[in-house]
């Protein structure tokens, strides 16, 4: 089994700045998705950031706890005590950075999960055109 390119430093970073600066908010919820988080509690954090959001409520440390809580994932995701330690060290003025990262990480996951599907497909799918073949591999590859 491949191990998945992630970056549990970026990925906290995005969320600890989401929780203490209201200015990261807009930036971060524009350019990513739940997709480009390879951790399954911080994947869930950003879930809940992002249903305060799209209710057009204030995403902030307590909104963040409350829907976590109301969705019943508080603790799931270690309880209100992670979510402090995300806050811990965060430099906000960075986010731009960590979410760069966080996309580079997501179109290596991409890139790998598509390169794992053409090996896994390859003596079935080969076997026909392989000028076909070439060319929808590169499609794949290319819309990553």
């Amino acid at each position: 089994m491949a191990e998945y390119p992630y970056s549990e430093q970026a990925e906290r970073a995005v969320l600890g700045s989401l929780l203490m600066n209201s200015e990261t908010i807009v930036p971060v919820m524009a350019a990513l998705d739940e997709d480009d988080f390879y951790n399954r509690i911080n994947r869930t954090i950003f879930v809940a950031a992002k249903n305060v959001y799209d209710r057009n409520i204030a995403v902030d440390f307590t909104t963040v706890i409350s829907e976590l809580d109301a969705t019943n994932n508080l603790e799931g995701i270690g309880g209100a005590m992670f979510l402090t330690e995300l806050c811990e060290g965060v430099v906000t003025s960075n986010v731009e950075d960590y979410i760069n990262v966080l996309k580079d990480k997501t179109n290596l996951r991409n890139l790998l999960a598509c390169l794992l599907r053409t090996t896994e497909n390859f003596n079935e799918e080969s076997s026909g055109d392989v000028g076909e073949y070439l060319n929808r591999v590169e499609k794949e590859i290319s819309a990553i």
